[in-house]
């Protein structure tokens, strides 16, 4: 078990294989995860395949795109089957292969690790986007708050203008108009 849950900073032999097509997918290839299954004939790991595509059949999954069949490349004679695996595809082969191998109990335990990873890292995801939508309304709010105040004093402001405008003396200017102290200065500027 500990050959397949190694530490954070080593990597696991299915980390090890995991190959990325060129649309960033990864996948593993199904002669390459037998040995790591504890495996040694094809034949009986492709009855765990087998029995893996049947559980995604039945839970109305796209059996075809987590078990690609092709066909590898060989030393000599005829070609041989492989299977491109999707990480749900290696799942469930892990989880169909056969229990008393202690490679299989170890896949089924790094499976539930990683799952259990996959998920704390999308709430996690989740949680820091409501935080940070939070703390926008929360500064939208303040902001909202003090704009409020500068037209409430903006408001005060022009209030005491007009009063002290009225309360002044009218100035006269040579052509015989008449403006309050504050209007007339404001016509020199």
């Amino acid at each position: 078990m500990d050959a397949i849950i190694k530490r954070e900073n080593q990597s696991s032999p299915f980390d090890q294989i995991k190959q990325v097509d060129t649309d960033g997918n990864e996948y593993w290839l199904a002669r390459e995860l037998m040995p790591i299954l504890g495996y040694q004939q094809w034949r009986q790991f492709e009855d765990a395949i087998s029995r893996a595509y049947a559980a995604c059949s039945n839970i109305e999954q796209e059996s075809e795109k987590h078990f690609l069949r092709l066909t590898a490349k060989s030393t000599g004679g005829r070609p041989r089957d492989d299977f491109k695996l999707t990480r749900y595809g290696c799942y469930l082969t892990a989880m169909n292969g056969d229990p008393r191998k202690p490679e299989i109990a170890a896949a089924q335990s790094y499976f539930v690790v990683k799952t259990r990873e996959a998920e704390t890292q999308t709430q996690l995801k989740a949680m820091t986007q409501i935080q940070l939508l939070a703390a926008l309304a929360q500064q939208l709010a303040e902001q909202e708050q003090h704009l409020l105040r500068q037209q409430q004093q903006q408001t005060e402001v022009l209030a005491r203008l007009k009063a002290v405008e009225v309360e002044q003396d009218r100035v006269n200017t040579p052509c015989g108009h008449k403006y309050s102290v504050v209007g007339f200065a404001n016509l020199q500027w």
